[in-house]
């Protein structure tokens, strides 16, 4: 039984280029998925809604410490937040003025698995 080359060559062809194009999408989405690519994405949408990144600090860490922290010292109904965030891994991304002041921070929380924009929270 001969087997053409040129239908085994283009089967490797197209073998490897599947190969390639899959271990490229793999990098994106790990590229995606890390606390330091969610900064930057969190970082676009802060600049959407108008805040100069340059006048504020970036808080952000695996546990989501600062959110944790801030949800017990405030005395707000997060009941439309925590539902969606409640199904979710996700970072919270805190960002506030570097001058001292009242309000002009905000929360920004990202979805761990596909790196979206889940919702953002801002202070008084």
């Amino acid at each position: 039984m001969a087997i053409n080359k040129r239908f085994l060559i283009t089967i490797i062809l197209s073998f490897i280029f599947i190969a390639e194009g899959c271990v490229h999408i793999l990098r994106e989405d790990k590229k995606v998925l890390t606390l330091d690519r969610a900064i930057i994405t969190s970082g676009k949408k802060v600049e959407e809604l108008g805040y100069n990144l340059d006048d504020l600090e970036v808080i952000a860490n695996e546990q989501n410490l600062i959110w944790c922290q801030h949800r017990k010292n405030v005395s707000v109904d997060f009941r439309l937040l925590d539902e969606e965030l409640e199904s979710r891994k996700y970072w919270a991304i805190y960002y506030r003025p570097k001058k001292s002041q009242f309000g002009g921070d905000l929360f920004i929380f990202i979805d761990k698995n596909t790196g979206e924009i889940i919702d953002y929270l801002r202070g008084q």
